[in-house]
């Protein structure tokens, strides 16, 4: 396998484990779960994240339940950054500049300083990364992220199958475990 091919594979294995945390905290937040695609041309990128799910804040009508819906929204953002990150075993998130500005706009109606912004954007990330951090949610990610590597694209009733059969596995694993520590 040449070294250009190689990229290749890593930049995709990348952006599924992106797409995959996206997802699976979509699921588990119970948001709308996305189609998923790492082909050029499909894959779901954020100014299309952004657009529908600032409708469903706006849709909200009130001002928590619009906050609840819009930390959902940025913390399931934050997932799929932060699952990329843990996968690449690196210590920053690749984050594009649209992006943290357009996270931004979400958070800004929610706080009244710059500082007090740049406070609630990292809070809504440590959530994030305590998300990931749960050993059964990462498998999710792991095994999702797997799927769609090897498929290049899925439907969102595809992921969601696919994020309930791994939760099934993995519990199904735990329960054996406890069986046997209780032998």
């Amino acid at each position: 396998m040449n070294h250009n091919n190689q990229k290749k594979q890593k930049k995709e294995k990348s952006l599924a484990y992106r797409q995959a945390g996206y997802a699976v905290a979509c699921y588990d937040l119970k948001i709308s779960v996305p189609a998923v695609s790492i082909l050029e041309n499909k894959s779901s990128d954020y100014q299309k994240i952004f657009t529908e799910n600032g409708k469903r804040i706006e849709l909200d009508g009130t001002m928590e339940k619009s906050r609840s819906t819009m930390e959902k929204i940025v913390v399931a953002i934050f997932c799929g950054l932060e699952s990329e990150r843990r996968y690449s075993n690196s210590t920053k998130l690749s984050l594009d500049k649209s992006v943290i500005k357009k996270i931004g706009q979400y958070i800004a109606p929610y706080t009244q300083t710059g500082r007090e912004l740049t406070a609630y954007q990292h809070l809504l990330n440590i959530r994030a990364q305590d998300f990931i951090r749960d050993p059964l949610v990462w498998q999710k990610i792991k095994d999702l992220a797997g799927e769609i590597f090897k498929s290049n694209e899925l439907s969102a009733q595809q992921v969601r199958a696919l994020i309930r059969q791994s939760f099934t596995r993995s519990f199904e694993k735990w329960k054996k475990r406890q069986h046997n520590k209780n032998k």
